[in-house]
């Protein structure tokens, strides 16, 4: 059972393997409610929630947690509690505005991607920290879903494709430059996938000099390319959700 909550992005899932349990030490508050969509909502204003427990009777008490279960230790039995923690769900990609802001959607493969574009001209490591003032990071286009989302948005949605985008790929920690795993996804440490589906025609070229990668139109068709970390471009946020 799923219970709608107020964001968009997410709804509440029951699961049965932490009911009929009470948990104090990840209990924050408990809230009356008159039933358990309230419930839901109230967890959704609150910044910390990220599950409840709902337990109808007595008194409709919301058990407000600032944690997700991974197991019953430390809690006690109780009946009819109802345990729920976040489902989230987004509507696949569509055309957004260029409004700077985070846009969330669920990818074919069930990735949830969410991230802004920024238009304004800066530095690799200028773009690193505006990215990580609101808990961001520079875009980890770690799979082909990710990479044919931002091309789709680049091609063909309005305000978009302006020259370079910074991603958040490097070898600069590298001690080979030109070894096969030199480039790497910052935050997640993933090597950058080499081959053509990912980069553009004959990149990375300079490796020794260009630490930092970018994605490109015109020629390089919106794949990825190396650049000097230190040029003005464009960038992409990502945010966890």
């Amino acid at each position: 059972m799923t219970v709608p909550g107020l964001l968009q992005e997410f709804q509440w899932k029951q699961y049965a393997d932490y009911s009929n349990h009470l948990c104090p030490s990840t209990t924050t508050s408990v809230e009356k409610s008159r039933g358990l969509s309230e419930c839901g909502a109230i967890c959704n204003r609150t910044l910390t929630c990220l599950s409840f427990i709902y337990v109808p009777m007595p008194g409709h008490n919301c058990h407000i947690m600032n944690q997700e279960l991974t197991s019953t230790s430390g809690c006690t039995l109780a009946t009819n509690a109802k345990y729920y923690a976040a489902e989230k769900t987004a509507p696949p990609f569509s055309c957004h505005p260029d409004d700077g802001l985070y846009h969330t959607f669920m990818l074919p493969d069930g990735d949830l991607f969410s991230y802004r574009v920024v238009h304004t001209l800066t530095s690799y490591y200028d773009a690193e920290t505006d990215c990580t003032l609101d808990g961001g990071y520079v875009v980890q286009l770690t799979t082909i879903n990710r990479l044919e989302t931002i091309r789709t948005l680049m091609m063909t949605c309005s305000g978009f494709g302006q020259t370079y985008y910074y991603v958040g790929g490097s070898n600069a920690d590298a001690v080979d430059f030109h070894a096969a795993d030199a480039w790497k996804w910052t935050i997640s440490g993933q090597p950058v996938n080499m081959n053509s589906t990912f980069w553009a025609t004959g990149r990375p070229n300079l490796a020794e000099n260009d630490h930092c990668v970018v994605i490109e139109g015109g020629y390089y068709d919106w794949k990825l390319n190396d650049d000097f970390c230190s040029k003005f471009r464009y960038y992409i946020c990502e945010k966890n959700v």
